[in-house]
């Protein structure tokens, strides 16, 4: 599996050249002619387990709109993927006010999308939910029990619910409205995590 576009990487140690197969390489915003900014990350993709729409990857991402003569706006959304990563579709976008975020899957199948907030005077984190696996999204608010100022979260599947074990979705956060406030050092490693668990 050779193509021009592959990623290449040169091994200073010697002259050859390792082909890895990954993804054709392919622009998934040519048809977004108002991205201005673009990113995937910082956090992780996720696999479906459950559902119609088990084995999709999905990609959490961010992107700002530039449009003529428009304001800025910043948005969340979803890449998505049904052959292994073959090929990619951009899925579900949030409305204005949200960037880097995590992706996480719910006990149904539905998945959950959890957002910085970005450009706008908000400090609670944006929730959306998808179900049908990332295409669109079905519903949005700002969780009161998740303060937040612009930053980064983790959110992940921990266990899924078996018989009277509950399910476990941790989710880690500075549980403030402001990034001005003091660094503290945690005994012996030790951080505030909060978790959520599905009933």
């Amino acid at each position: 599996y050779k193509t021009e576009k592959d990623f290449l990487l040169n091994d200073t140690a010697s002259t050859e050249i390792y082909i890895f197969p990954y993804t054709t390489l392919c622009d998934l915003t040519a048809e977004q002619k108002e991205w201005s900014w673009y990113a995937t990350g910082p956090g992780t993709g996720i696999q479906l387990q459950r559902g119609q729409h088990k084995g999709r990857l999905i990609i959490p991402c961010d992107h700002t709109r530039l449009p003529e003569g428009g304001p800025k706006t910043h948005h969340s959304h979803i890449l998505y993927s049904d052959d292994h990563g073959a090929t990619w579709h951009v899925g579900a976008q949030t409305d204005h006010g949200l960037n880097e975020c995590e992706a996480v899957e719910l006990e149904n199948g539905d998945v959950m999308l959890n957002s910085r907030n970005h450009g706008v005077d908000e400090f609670h984190r944006g929730v959306s939910i998808s179900k049908d696996g990332g295409q669109t999204f079905s519903s949005f608010r700002r969780d009161p029990a998740l303060p937040c100022p612009s930053c980064q979260s983790i959110i992940r599947r921990a266990r899924w619910s078996n018989g009277h074990v509950t399910g476990v979705i941790p989710f880690t956060i500075p549980a403030r409205t402001s990034r001005a406030f003091p660094i503290r050092r945690m005994n012996k490693g030790r951080a505030q995590v909060r978790g959520g668990w599905e009933i």
